[in-house]
């Protein structure tokens, strides 16, 4: 019933093209032969020819349009046809879909556009509706050259069809309903890519005009990409603009510093007076007890308290330096900070202007045999107390590994987990799994002193060395140094090793071990 409803909605915003779209790019020759069998339309039983096909898709779009039987046989083949990527698309938040099926330039190529636009439209979410009719308007449709043509076959395609009840339609979608071909039979039974297609023999497909936008669109990108260039290097300038000022008001600090301490010497000499003064006391009473005189036990013990005051006044005066000293090393410590994190920025800041850089001498990148074959592991758990003892936030591990995989061909990407039996990670681990990585679990153990273990440094170990002959380059997302001789190993197979993690929290050794080190800055906290 939802799904009926869903389709009568649909009927009343798309157009016949693009419906027309989504069963040329959803169904192959066969599905579409039993498809037209199903709503009772007249074919040749094997489709000899690709007019004959485009001309089939027309009569079924027209049906959609005008019967409600096969408007509800077509959404059910559909929705069964599609039903994987339905599941994928329920379960993506909507930034998510805007980002992965965004660019119509790129969708145009893919396999499953048909599946991805059914999905998106029978998506109970109304942003995701609006988009699917977005993607539908940016795709290549071409503009129909000949309205009486059109007119003729839409009149033809209605002449054709076989009236039958409603009642008796209905028991057929249960009994008569087609068997879908495997994956493999129907990509070979789909048009390649290019050749005279639904979209070129019906409506007269203008190459030349596509291939026009598609350079006109490239070349927007490559503007988009020197512009961002730009910008980048404008923020590193202003980055190393801050860190002289930085340091200018760090070595004001220093200055500072120094004077304060130059003051020591001022107590030092007021101790010794002390000391003096306390000597010349002890003379003076030695003389007046001598001389015994009654006033002079007055005189002491004015003396005495007059040293008294001055003593307390040194003390205050000490307690004032030291309040003050250990305010400026506080403020220097801040600054100190600022520095390390500013310089970590600037680090990470060069790294996506050379990435930049380098993706700009390309108008697309095509993943081939040529690439680097790379292999991502994460050691969860490290990045996880790192990033929390740092920043007191979380990883973005998404964003993680689309930076270190870059340009280049992923073949396997491993998260590392501690599964802890009081805390609840099956979302964590869902969406890492929904974004590429393949989860790796393991109990937290307890001893029998009460402590507990869990980390994956052999298991990670053991991974990597078994996989190396697939691998040509290895990212390790980990600051232990337990993984020193792991690098060795891997340069000793003439792979190369590349490790990612927090600069505070990174072994040194492991930094001199790698081909090369990215530092993990607070643009990746979430």
């Amino acid at each position: 019933m939802k799904m009926s409803q869903t389709a009568h909605k649909i009927k009343q915003r798309i157009a016949k093209q693009q419906l027309g779209l989504i069963l040329y790019r959803c169904l192959n020759d066969q599905e579409i032969l039993s498809l037209a069998d199903l709503c009772g339309v007249q074919s040749h039983p094997s489709l000899p020819d690709p007019e004959a096909k485009n001309r089939l898709v027309l009569f079924l779009c027209q049906n959609f349009f005008d019967q409600s039987s096969s408007l509800k046989k077509i959404a059910w083949i559909l929705g069964r046809k599609s039903k994987d990527v339905i599941r994928r698309v329920k379960y993506m938040e909507v930034d998510e879909i805007s980002l992965f099926f965004g660019n119509p330039s790129y969708l145009q190529n893919d396999d499953e556009l048909g599946q991805i636009l059914w999905a998106m439209l029978m998506d109970s979410r109304q942003q995701v509706q609006d988009h699917a009719y977005y993607l539908l308007t940016k795709l290549n449709l071409p503009e129909p050259t000949d309205e009486e043509k059109l007119h003729e076959i839409e009149k033809e395609a209605s002449h054709s069809l076989i009236s039958k009840p409603v009642s008796q339609v209905d028991s057929e979608i249960d009994t008569n309903l087609p068997v879908l071909p495997k994956p493999e039979q129907q990509k070979a039974a789909e048009p390649k890519k290019g050749g005279s297609g639904y979209l070129q023999s019906i409506l007269h497909w203008n190459s030349s005009d596509r291939l026009e936008n598609q350079g006109s669109c490239s070349n927007q990108q490559v503007l988009d990409l020197t512009r961002q260039c730009q910008n980048l290097q404008q923020q590193v300038q202003e980055r190393v603009q801050e860190n002289l000022c930085l340091k200018e008001e760090n070595q004001i600090l220093k200055e500072r510093i120094l004077r304060y301490e130059s003051r020591e010497s001022v107590i030092e000499k007021l101790v010794e007076e002390k000391r003096v003064l306390q000597l010349d006391l002890a003379e003076l009473s030695r003389k007046l007890e001598k001389q015994s005189f009654p006033h002079m036990e007055q005189d002491k013990a004015e003396l005495t308290i007059g040293l008294q005051s001055l003593e307390k006044s040194a003390y205050r005066t000490q307690q004032v330096f030291d309040q003050l000293r250990a305010d400026l090393q506080g403020h220097l410590d801040s600054l100190q900070q600022v520095n390390q994190d500013s310089t970590a920025n600037l680090d990470w800041i060069r790294q996506r202007v050379s990435t930049l850089g380098d993706n700009g001498q390309k108008k697309v990148i095509n993943y081939t045999a040529d690439q680097p074959r790379v292999g991502i592991f994460v050691d969860v758990q490290n990045m996880f107390y790192a990033a929390k003892d740092r920043y007191a936030g979380r990883l973005d591990y998404i964003k993680l590994l689309d930076l270190m995989l870059g340009p280049r061909q992923l073949t396997v990407a491993y998260a590392y987990i501690v599964q802890i039996p009081e805390i609840d990670q099956s979302s964590f681990v869902s969406l890492l799994e929904h974004n590429g990585y393949t989860i790796r679990t393991k109990d937290l153990r307890l001893r029998g002193d009460g402590s507990a273990k869990g980390d994956w440094d052999v298991g990670i170990a053991v991974d990597i060395a078994m996989m190396l002959d697939s691998l040509d380059v290895v990212v390790l997302a980990s600051g232990d140094g337990d993984f020193c001789e792991l690098a060795e190993l891997v340069k000793r197979r003439n792979k190369r090793i590349e490790v990612t993690a927090f600069s505070h929290n990174t072994s040194m050794d492991l930094i001199r071990s790698a081909d090369q080190f990215f530092p993990i800055s607070n643009e990746m906290i979430i």
